[in-house]
């Protein structure tokens, strides 16, 4: 485009030239003032009374009519205005910037002081468009992906740095991402991005602009306490999801999600413990139903883990007349010898009565004597021992002898 060769004149329509010379009597001076010259506005109109050749020999030159011009043609409106050669009005000339300098026009006023091609911005056939992010100068400004710049860099140009997270320690360069966005080259997307996925850190690892987000749970503990575990705040991971749950026998699950010893008593070592007993139906235990059998009770209790204090049941049976309809409870009861415990049935038993064999039970007798014999001189643990022969005192000696054999003589032949 071109503007007029000279200043701006306000003066509207034509004004001759005129030379005036007057003469005033003022102390014999003479005063002569000239008008300035008439000056061309682009308004289709022949202010300065000239024209400009266009084309042939002269093109260029002042003319006041063709015959001024051979080969061409003397052009007096609008002269100045000319784009790329081309007069006002005439076709052929292209948009100055960007893409409407690939689309032809003809050259027209955009106002009394400047001409453009009519497919410019402001022209009749205006063929520019809104600004997009490709490399091009679209809206036809002169400037290509202006809007577009990253952090005061131009595309293309390099200095920017990544928007989000570990991305902003790098530098690179603007470049557009698609039409409508631009970036720097490191963020994601860009030429120069690295990709690191996200790991539990407290950073933005991806560059998204969300820290420690979508990190799947990691596996903890092991046994009763295997769980799972979760990135929290601060880029650390969260305690084992099974964290004071029971951990096992007298255990546990800590923060790591490992059985520890809960230093407490529950009910872990409740398979350990009995209740009291007492009853006269105990069995397989004596399997004497004239028996009174009784015990205290237990409760295990945590001593570590996995360990737990342990006691054997231990029964006791006494002969009971009163609880359990035994014939004896004491050797009172038995008026011709005592009463035998438990193995004897609670029933009262003669003297020197080593062998109740019925018919011949309750009575002592030959059979009582041969027992003697048998176990005679034995203590508990020989091959022959029988308590049952330990008859002399009550309750024996812890040898089967002479005290023995003598006590089933002095009895030999009584009954029951």
């Amino acid at each position: 485009m071109k503007k007029a060769s000279l200043g701006a004149v306000t003066a509207l329509g034509i004004v001759l030239a005129l030379l005036v010379a007057f003469s005033l009597s003022m102390t014999g001076s003479v005063v002569t003032v000239k008008a300035d010259p008439p000056v061309e506005i682009c308004d289709g109109e022949d202010n300065d009374l000239d024209g400009l050749c266009f084309g042939g020999s002269n093109s260029g030159n002042v003319c006041t009519s063709n015959a001024n011009c051979p080969g061409g043609g003397c052009v007096k409106e609008d002269e100045d205005f000319a784009v790329q050669g081309i007069p006002v009005g005439g076709s052929g000339c292209y948009g100055e910037n960007g893409t409407c300098s690939l689309y032809e026009g003809f050259v027209q006023c955009l106002n009394t002081q400047v001409s453009i091609c009519s497919t410019d911005p402001g022209g009749i056939d205006d063929e520019s468009q809104p600004e997009v992010c490709d490399d091009k100068d679209n809206d036809c400004d002169g400037k290509v992906d202006d809007g577009f710049e990253v952090q005061g860099v131009p595309i293309g140009g390099f200095g920017c740095f990544g928007s989000n997270g570990v991305c902003s320690n790098y530098e690179g360069f603007a470049q557009c991402l698609n039409t409508q966005v631009s970036i720097c080259s490191t963020d994601p997307g860009g030429m120069d991005y690295e990709y690191h996925p996200e790991v539990c850190d407290n950073l933005d690892n991806d560059c998204d602009a969300s820290v420690d987000e979508g990190i799947a749970p990691q596996a903890c503990g092991s046994g009763l306490c295997a769980g799972s575990k979760n990135c929290s705040t601060g880029g650390m991971w969260g305690p084992c999801s099974t964290v004071y749950k029971d951990g096992g026998t007298c255990a546990i699950c800590d923060y790591q999600g490992t059985p520890v010893y809960d230093g407490t008593q529950d009910s872990d070592c409740s398979g350990y413990s009995y209740d009291p007993i007492g009853t006269c139906l105990n069995n397989p235990d004596d399997n004497n139903p004239f028996t009174w059998d009784y015990c205290l009770g237990f409760t295990s209790e945590c001593l570590a883990i996995d360990t737990c204090t342990q006691q054997s049941m231990s029964l006791t049976h006494e002969c009971s007349k009163a609880g359990c309809s035994a014939e004896c409870a004491s050797d009172g009861d038995c008026s011709n010898g005592y009463c035998k415990g438990p193995a004897g049935g609670c029933g009262c038993r003669l003297n020197g009565d080593v062998v109740a064999v019925p018919p011949l039970s309750r009575v002592v007798n030959i059979y009582d004597l041969a027992a003697i014999g048998i176990s005679f001189n034995t203590h508990p643990g020989d091959m022959n021992w029988n308590a049952e022969a330990d008859v002399h005192p009550r309750g024996g000696d812890g040898k089967v002898g002479i005290f023995d054999l003598a006590f089933v003589g002095m009895n030999y032949g009584h009954s029951y």
